[in-house]
């Protein structure tokens, strides 16, 4: 099982339905190829030393008998954008189950300008169907475009399932699927369905208890390349020629192949520098890379092999092309997974950046004695609101409390009035004034890195919950390291507007997608560990509104549970107009993808060694 909700999976298989329905439109907006059957050359020896492709003889026949000759052209266009669509569907999500990482997935819909650049300028994945070049001067047609895309089909899936540990009447139904798919492809070609017979070997052997990996998974391997080839063979006998014609080259195995290099240099250089730039990687992602690689490398070789001692052009190229394309997805996502989450010492030029903020910030709270609580309330333009909420604080704390406004760009008399609150402030809890440069995060930063409490609360200037979320948080395990005062919390007591609960469902949506988080609210008030608190804000990087998101995040990145505690709305907030605007999502969904690239910055960080040391080395 994977750490992310619905909504990512979600999200995920929305980006393949995109690159499906784009697929498919391509292809059903291609001319109609006429079928070469006519003028081209029968069967040549290159076509028949792969088995033929009696697949599409009889394909064409069944379509030639429901609706006529004229009808098969169209026929194979609508088979040829399905099969090419199919796999689209699910490979977002395959990509990302095997990093680990849902942007893996999501950087997948990078694919169609990538193919573009690298395939010879198409965006179709896993076909040649379509291109013509000076070697091939017939653009291929669906016989040729059908057989590579099911090529690409069975990896595909085969990839899908080995991501999963599988048991029961689940390894029964992945493997009568592959085996299904494996026979479909050799009846385009009984090369085709050797090298995709491999997806259900790495399939079975990840599958498959450890004490039978040497039987089990080789044997039915076996079984399914003797059936398939028994298929093929039986196609290819009972087809009628309908190919463009294949010349043999003049003997030159070497030059064969060293043109099929050139034709697919692009896509292999591609290929080798995401997957070396994944493998150089001590992670547990590399055994799901190593399984995913393996399922396409016999139709690698052979697809290097066969146009070599054949004719290297397009007709001869479909199988190369569908595993090609299958690996290019891979380490796209490779490039993704490996560019996002560089090890620290990778990190280390770009957290220089911030490595300033401890001492020059710390330097006034670190001569001072440490505190229980430090409240810290962010304000920009807080005249109407601040004393109220300065006077509430007041009351309710005591002399080991301290309470640190941070002015940020008020324009309205803000620190005037808060030094004037300072000159009569008669409670016992230190109030304290610091000023940031314009933005929520960049106050709450400055705030945060102020602080000498054990405990941290970060609130609002017009304290939106009143004491309902601070009464929640004193009654939590001490040990808790973030808590968030919540509106999701099933026992809150919030009224919201529909506009606002449409903008708050949204809102979660897009965090919990993109970001994978199980919190139902990041924009709550914060109770927060002091010495985490301040280690976070010492590296963390939004300046706005998400900067408690970053927190957030953060804290489940290093796995610590993130309480949440009901509250009650204030009045005011439940009545007043929303200030969300249509700009305000635009720039959620920048922080949100923003986040989601370097999240794993936190992974591997310890920011409460000191709280809890009975923790061992392994426990950490």
């Amino acid at each position: 099982m994977l750490p992310w909700p619905r909504s990512t999976s979600a999200l995920l298989i929305a980006v393949g339905a995109a690159l499906a329905a784009l697929s498919f439109v391509v292809v059903l907006a291609m001319p109609r190829l006429p079928l070469p059957g006519a003028d081209a050359a029968p069967w040549s020896e290159a076509t028949a030393a792969t088995g033929g492709l009696g697949g599409i003889d009889l394909l064409e026949r069944f379509l030639t008998s429901i609706a006529g000759t004229a009808a098969v052209a169209d026929g194979l266009a609508l088979a040829q954008a399905l099969v090419l669509a199919l796999p689209l569907l699910w490979l977002p999500v395959a990509v990302a189950r095997v990093f680990r990482r849902a942007r893996a997935g999501y950087a997948l819909i990078l694919a169609p300008p990538l193919l573009w650049l690298l395939n010879n300028g198409t965006i179709l994945i896993g076909t040649q169907f379509g291109l013509v070049n000076d070697a091939s001067p017939l653009r291929v047609p669906a016989s040729h475009g059908i057989a590579g895309s099911l090529v690409f089909l069975t990896l595909s899936l085969g990839l899908l399932f080995s991501t999963y540990r599988m048991s029961g009447w689940r390894l029964t139904a992945a493997v009568l699927l592959l085996v299904a798919a494996t026979l479909l492809t050799g009846m385009f070609g009984w090369l085709n369905g050797v090298v995709s017979a491999t997806a259900l070997g790495v399939v079975l052997a990840r599958s498959t208890p450890r004490r039978l990996r040497v039987r089990a998974p080789f044997g039915l391997l076996a079984a399914v390349l003797l059936a398939a080839l028994a298929v093929a063979a039986h196609a290819a006998v009972a087809a009628d020629p309908s190919t463009p014609a294949v010349v043999h080259p003049s003997g030159d195995v070497l030059r064969g192949l060293l043109a099929t290099l050139k034709q697919f240099g692009a896509m292999l250089i591609f290929v080798i520098v995401g997957l070396l730039l994944a493998f150089t990687r001590r992670a547990p992602q590399r055994r799901s890379l190593v399984a995913g690689v393996l399922i396409a490398s016999p139709a690698v070789i052979a697809g290097l092999v066969y146009p070599a001692v054949t004719a290297p052009n397009l007709y001869t190229f479909t199988l190369l092309s569908a595993a090609l394309g299958y690996l290019v997805l891979i380490a796209l996502g490779a490039l993704a997974w490996s560019i996002t989450s560089m090890p620290a010492h990778v990190r280390a030029i770009e957290r220089s950046r911030v490595s300033g903020r401890g001492p020059h910030d710390l330097s006034t709270a670190s001569m001072r004695p440490p505190v229980g609580l430090s409240v810290v309330v962010p304000t920009r333009n807080g005249t109407d609101v601040l004393e109220e909420t300065l006077d509430a604080l007041g009351r309710a704390l005591s002399a080991d409390d301290e309470v640190i406004v941070v002015e940020n760009g008020s324009t309205d008399g803000t620190t005037d009035m808060v030094r004037d609150i300072q000159s009569r402030w008669p409670y016992s809890a230190e109030l304290i004034l610091r000023h940031s440069p314009p933005g929520l995060g960049e106050a709450l930063r400055v705030g945060t890195l102020a602080t000498r409490g054990e405990r941290l609360l970060l609130t609002a200037d017009d304290l939106p919950f009143g004491f309902t979320d601070l009464d929640g948080f004193r009654r939590l395990d001490p040990s808790t390291i973030v808590a968030i005062g919540s509106k999701a919390h099933p026992e809150s007591d919030v009224v919201r507007s529909r506009t606002r609960t449409i903008q708050s469902r949204i809102f979660r949506f897009l965090r919990s997608a993109l970001l994978q988080s199980r919190v139902g609210d990041s924009q709550g008030t914060l109770w927060v560990d002091g010495e985490w608190g301040r280690s976070f804000a010492r590296v963390s990087r939004e300046s706005g509104l998400m900067w408690t998101t970053e927190l957030v995040l953060a804290a489940e990145q290093q796995r610590n549970i993130v309480a949440e505690v009901p509250v009650a709305l204030a009045p005011r907030h439940e009545t007043g107009a929303s200030r969300f605007r249509l700009g305000d999502a635009w720039r959620s969904f920048v922080g949100f993808t923003r986040l989601a690239v370097y999240k794993d910055d936190y992974c591997n960080e310890d920011w409460i060694r000191s709280t809890r040391p009975e923790l061992s080395a392994a426990d950490r």
